[in-house]
């Protein structure tokens, strides 16, 4: 037998090209070798424990972790400088699952992937090796009481960015959990650091992840944009709002449920759903909405002159295409021997791009309407409440017609990488919103798949009436 010969200084494209001939004469095992011990370190962090309720859940789409994931394990064709590579590893397939281990849910990524040498022609040359690489998501909360340091938290949040001012987040880290080399059926690393049977093909896959060029040498935990997050719902809970806990679901698509200081919250749940041309979605529990409706009722209600008080608030959510909130309050005026007045107030939604091509959400309040609720009254009771009760809906949300409340709904998750918003629902249990991703829509274009331009522009005559 041979030994295939590559022109180029490197030893272990030589020794990795003769070892790879012998891969393909039989059941022989290959030479054995040490143990690497360039691996990806979790950070120093106590992960945060699985909570059983959230108030907002982020979805990310498994077409979305698998570009994502793909682009950090793969070697790429070519180098900083534009030359070929010589060597490297294809990404085959990613998966999203969940597994129980010794009594512990895992939430894990599955890589199947092939080493490979440029052969003569250029094309890559399988080394007859496929790999199985399982790597640990561990979510972490980065606050000043798990993190008190501000310059260390900054550090976590921030890394090398200067301009970045974030003080507290949420982070998703990797941690080995298994690479199998699936032609030998051997475990070749299980753990931080500890191996099994290695040969010199494994050997250099472990170098190749984790070595000097490896992919994974540098990654740093994924900083979620959960200040942006946490911005908008703090604009929806009318206080602010941090994030006390977390869940994760890792069935097929990633799931990242965030408890937070606002809201009754639910019970988290993994499963999933994507419409087409979707790459995340954002599900905020309705009941932040009823509690602000309400702070905000008896707020306006308790600085009316004279004081009024609120004796019920309805509330009830209307689904697309309207995607509104109707509020029904009964005051009682002490006026004309207390006097009993009910307003209603109509709020509507809509995702849509403004004049400088942002996404936002628009809000908008119809008319409001108030009336008495023991008619007939007298002439007192009827003029008090139409010229001196300020308009709750006016305390929520701008009448329809003037300059209407709007949250961006655009976050950046990386250098070159953006989340925005596209369409929206409104329910019961939810405000749910779609959205894409910047490099998506990039990869979709290259492939020559249409993406129809969302959001629509936003309408300027966004307004309608009570029924």
């Amino acid at each position: 037998m041979r030994t295939t010969i590559v022109r180029r200084n490197d030893f272990w494209i030589v020794t990795l090209a003769f070892y790879t001939l012998l891969s393909g004469c039989g059941p022989s095992p290959l030479p054995t070798a040490a143990c690497p011990q360039s691996y990806i370190k979790p950070i120093s962090l106590q992960v945060a424990a699985q909570s059983a309720t959230s108030t907002v859940d982020l979805a990310l789409s498994q077409s979305y972790m698998r570009k994502r994931i793909k682009d950090t394990i793969q070697t790429p064709d070519t180098d900083s400088q534009g030359h070929a590579t010589s060597h490297g590893i294809d990404v085959n397939q990613v998966t999203l699952l969940e597994k129980t281990v010794n009594g512990q849910d895992l939430h894990l990524i599955a890589i199947n992937m092939t080493p490979w040498l440029r052969g003569q022609n250029g094309a890559h040359v399988s080394s007859n090796n496929t790999y199985e690489l399982f790597l640990k998501l561990n979510p972490y909360i980065v606050d000043q009481n798990t993190v008190p340091d501000a310059a260390q938290r900054k550090k976590v949040l921030c890394g090398t960015n200067n301009t970045c001012t974030e003080n507290e987040g949420v982070l998703l880290g990797f941690e080995l959990h298994e690479l199998k080399n699936k032609s030998q059926t051997t475990v070749v690393a299980t753990g931080n650091g500890i191996c099994g049977t290695v040969n010199l093909i494994d050997e250099k896959v472990l170098d190749g992840i984790w070595g000097i060029d490896g992919g994974l040498t540098n990654a740093t935990p994924v900083v979620l944009p959960t200040a942006s997050i946490a911005q908008m719902i703090t604009g929806f809970a009318g206080v602010p709002v941090r994030v006390t806990g977390l869940a994760l679901g890792s069935n097929t698509d990633l799931k990242i449920g965030m408890l937070m200081n606002a809201g009754a919250g639910h019970a988290f749940d993994s499963s999933t759903g994507f419409r087409p041309a979707v790459d995340w979605t954002l599900d905020l529990d309705s009941s932040v909405i009823k509690d602000f409706i309400s702070m905000t009722a008896n707020a306006v209600a308790a600085s009316n002159n004279p004081p009024a008080t609120v004796s019920d608030i309805a509330v009830k959510f209307i689904d697309q295409p309207e995607n509104a909130v109707d509020v029904v309050v009964n005051l009682t005026l002490p006026i004309c021997s207390t006097a009993k007045v009910r307003v209603l107030s109509h709020v509507r939604f809509d995702v849509c791009t403004d004049m400088n091509s942002q996404p936002i959400l628009q809000q908008c309040k119809a008319d409001d309407q108030r009336l008495p609720n023991n008619w007939p009254t007298n002439a007192c009771v009827i003029a008090d409440h139409l010229f001196r009760w300020p308009y709750i809906g006016n305390a929520i949300d701008p009448p329809c017609g003037l300059a209407n409340s709007s949250t961006v709904l655009k976050f950046q998750v990386g250098p070159a990488e953006a989340f925005y918003a596209t369409s929206m629902d409104v329910s019961d249990i939810n405000f749910h919103i779609d959205g894409r991703s910047t490099v998506m829509d990039t990869v979709a274009a290259a492939q020559g798949i249409s993406r129809v331009a969302k959001p629509h522009a936003c309408d300027s005559s966004f307004s309608f009436h009570f029924p």
